[in-house]
């Protein structure tokens, strides 16, 4: 009866680990549809913050290396512009879009996630820039 237990403790733990790594892939998804599409009016950017922000509340971005990262948000950019310094990364650090901007005579600030790793090429730390309320 014992070995039963255990049994169904581990299925039981490992189903929930697959379930949540579905979510997170499916979230990760999400990101990437995102990331690659076009923003035309400030309605959709807004948008975009928000599914961002979903995706990283989810924990779905949490321990990604930068393979992971780079195929869920395409090529990186080097992180040179002024937010990056501002906010304490480096050039070395990567810079995303969220969104491809159609209107940028209407449109003058996306939303953006930065990310810095650590010595085994993981994530360990994520800023954003939101742009909706």
């Amino acid at each position: 009866m014992k070995t039963y237990l255990v049994a169904m403790a581990v299925l039981i733990a490992s189903c929930a680990t697959a379930k949540d790594s579905v979510e997170m892939q499916q979230m990760r998804f999400k990101l990437q549809q995102t990331t690659f599409g076009s923003v035309e009016t400030i309605a959709e950017r807004d948008e975009h913050s928000r599914i961002l922000e979903e995706v990283l509340d989810s924990g779905a971005m949490d321990d990604q290396t930068r393979e992971g990262l780079r195929d869920t948000l395409g090529q990186p950019k080097a992180c040179i512009a002024p937010i990056c310094t501002d906010q304490g990364f480096t050039r070395e650090d990567w810079y995303f879009e969220i969104g491809v901007n159609a209107n940028p005579e209407v449109i003058k600030q996306m939303p953006l996630l930065i990310a810095s790793f650590d010595s085994k090429g993981r994530v360990a730390r994520i800023y954003t820039l939101t742009t909706h309320d």
